[in-house]
């Protein structure tokens, strides 16, 4: 008998076997691969272009100029002229800031390669270009994605005649193993998590472990799970 949690699963796996034989396998694989061909380009072009926007049109000193004022450190530490003093005095308070470790570490490095001005303009200067950056890297993502579905859609077969038939029958199976994977993989980790006692004692999780444990086809993905794992281990 069928619990909550095959319903669930069985949904999302319907959904990517709908997705995949209404795309049929060549759209699929083009959606895939315009993913990772778009995120590369972004990571790999975005700061050379924003360096070049910036040079031409000298947005970060605009913007800068109008984010000096508002950023969450004390004035005397702000216009403070730049110093190996001054640098180790904001490090210390940026690390009090809920900032991610990377962005930290850019903001010190601007700092540290900085000839002039106080650590309020460069900072806000570099948090500017950071802003600059993350929207090339928007557009950049985008721009690329819609251009190479655009190109994909041009070499589809369509959905007639034979090859049409068989490029969605084909889709549907890709289409069905996608979410299989994710959903293995999930799986997978609650059957880690929750043979730590703490965890299955939690009564927020007593209900999804037992339908986890009840769940048939939730044992199914884990067996797929583990069979991958297998095949990694085996890999590597």
């Amino acid at each position: 008998m069928l619990n909550y949690l095959d319903l669930i699963l069985l949904i999302i796996l319907a959904r990517g076997a709908w997705r995949g034989y209404r795309l049929g396998l060549v759209n699929l694989l083009a959606g895939w691969i315009s993913y990772l061909v778009a995120g590369l380009v972004s990571a790999i072009y975005s700061r050379p272009l924003a360096e070049i926007v910036n040079q031409t049109w000298h947005l970060t000193g605009r913007w800068g100029g109008e984010l000096a004022s508002r950023l969450p450190l004390p004035g005397a530490v702000l216009n403070q002229p730049l110093s190996t003093p001054a640098i180790r005095q904001t490090e210390s308070f940026l690390s009090g800031l809920p900032l991610p470790g990377p962005v930290q570490q850019n903001l010190l490095g601007a700092l540290d390669r900085a000839s002039g001005g106080t650590v309020g303009q460069v900072l806000a200067g570099q948090i500017a270009f950071l802003g600059l950056e993350l929207l090339i890297l928007v557009v950049l993502f985008y721009g690329s994605f819609f251009l190479l579905r655009h190109i994909a859609r041009r070499f589809s077969p369509g959905t007639r005649g034979t090859v049409g038939m068989a490029d969605r029958g084909l889709g549907l199976l890709l289409g069905v193993l996608g979410p299989a994977f994710g959903l293995a993989l999930a799986i997978g980790i609650l059957r880690s998590l929750f043979t730590i006692p703490s965890m299955t004692a939690a009564p927020v999780f007593l209900p999804l472990v037992r339908q986890l444990h009840s769940s048939g086809v939730a044992a199914i993905l884990g067996d797929f799970y583990d069979w991958l794992a297998t095949l990694l281990h085996t890999l590597i």
